[in-house]
């Protein structure tokens, strides 16, 4: 599978126009958006430093690229005891997703949120 894909400009209103992102864009991209959230923390070393998170980044965030060119974005995180995974995880993709858009004119990606476990 390719590691860049081409992107148009969504709408013909836009400045963006058009050019290529690597995967790693994409991840940093989701990385940038988890960050922005304050319930979340990056990893377990900032986890345990003295604020309050629900929601731990367990696994690197990799992206890979259909045929179709759509982006899949998988990542795995750790919950918090007691916490409604699914609110929070559904908290992440429309934090990532909405990021996305904005940046890249991207209406669609998949999200994959793997829950690898609590804390």
């Amino acid at each position: 599978m390719a590691d860049i894909k081409y992107i148009q400009s969504g709408s013909s209103s836009s400045n963006k126009g058009n050019g290529y992102l690597s995967k790693n864009a994409f991840s940093k991209i989701a990385e940038a958006a988890l960050e922005e959230l304050p319930n979340v923390a990056l990893d377990k070393k900032q986890a345990s430093s003295g604020n309050i998170v629900n929601i731990v980044l367990n696994s690197e965030i990799s992206t890979t690229f259909a045929k179709s060119g759509k982006p899949t974005i998988d990542f795995g995180v750790l919950i918090r005891k007691g916490e409604n995974a699914t609110t929070l995880c559904k908290e992440l993709q429309e934090e990532v997703a909405d990021q996305i858009l904005s940046l890249t004119e991207i209406p669609e990606v998949n999200l994959n949120i793997h829950i690898d476990g609590i804390f």
